[in-house]
């Protein structure tokens, strides 16, 4: 899996970096493909969240 998972939004680099570290983590966890999917998908659709906000 290692990162290029759904929810694949543009972000800043720092964010893209989270989210192919966090995919290549999540791809090591004894978890279903359905459970890494949704895992996947929530933290994309939270980096674009901070991605969205003003710091």
């Amino acid at each position: 899996m290692g990162g290029g998972f759904g929810g694949k939004a543009a972000l800043p680099a720092r964010l893209e970096r989270v989210r192919g570290e966090y995919g290549g983590w999540l791809a090591r966890q004894p978890l279903s493909a359905n459970t890494r999917r949704a895992y996947a998908t929530r933290v994309s659709l939270f980096l674009g969240y901070l991605a969205s906000v003003p710091s």
